[in-house]
């Protein structure tokens, strides 16, 4: 009987952990959005001197700062001062941080899964919706967050040093669709001299991963850029690529 009880406090626990993540991300994205963690490395450890710094409610930040410490995003309180963990290190404006994950996440990925109801019953797109345009045709028309979205996905690729250890590239042509800024590709092509690339992207990435490809890397030569492709080109590959992540994928 214990245990059946037990048990079912146990989901009831879960299943309110699921209806208040939306929540704690939200927290999560504000003090980003504040700059909170980089406040707290400078040496703003109260919320008086947060509040002054960032131009908001010293008490909205008092209750915001207790809250993402219960949850062990930040440590200390306002009379001992605050402090940042390993979590919230990983969200100052450093290389190889997750800030711009958080923002994206936060700002427009949260507002797009808003619509997932309609999304999801109709296949349409949740960001389309939310926003009045496609998700990529929005990053064209946005630098700032075509340029936060580029870190993000740089910031998941961090596999891509490992890629040419599972595959020989020697030889070969790769074709990297929907490759951004180059990372992946300029890793292969860096570890496999002999190896040449093509990147697909849009418009607004060209420039950037022309940059990304400077003399300096020897690498130049081996590169060629795609702004656009057929329609049905993108088709196919989107069916190839994504099929598993089809409701997810509509949401952007």
């Amino acid at each position: 009987m214990t245990a059946t009880v037990n048990q079912a406090e146990q989901v009831r626990h879960d299943l309110v952990m699921l209806f208040t993540g939306g929540w704690r991300a939200q927290a999560l994205y504000s003090a980003v959005k504040l700059g909170l963690p980089d406040l707290i490395a400078s040496g703003h450890t109260t919320s008086p001197s947060m509040a002054v710094a960032t131009g908001a409610s010293q008490e909205g930040i008092r209750r915001l700062l207790r809250f993402l410490v219960s949850i062990a995003v930040f440590d200390g309180n306002d009379r001992t001062g605050y402090s940042n963990t390993a979590t919230s290190q990983k969200l100052t404006n450093t290389p190889g941080s997750l800030r711009d994950m958080c923002l994206l996440y936060g700002e427009e990925c949260y507002t797009a899964w808003g619509e997932a109801h309609g999304a999801i019953s109709s296949l349409t797109s949740g960001f389309a919706k939310a926003f009045g345009t496609p998700f990529y045709d929005y990053l064209g028309q946005n630098a700032d967050v075509a340029a936060r979205f580029q870190n993000v996905m740089n910031a998941q690729n961090g596999f891509a040093i490992k890629v040419p250890e599972v595959f020989d590239f020697a030889g070969k042509s790769v074709v990297d669709v929907g490759g951004g800024g180059g990372q992946l590709l300029a890793t292969i092509l860096d570890q496999v001299p002999d190896a040449r690339g093509t990147l697909f992207d849009r418009e607004h990435m060209i420039p950037e991963a022309r940059a990304f490809y400077t003399p300096a890397s020897g690498q130049i030569a081996s590169i060629w850029f795609q702004a656009t492709c057929s329609a049905k080109f993108q088709q196919a590959v989107t069916s190839i690529c994504f099929p598993a992540y089809w409701p997810v994928g509509r949401m952007m």
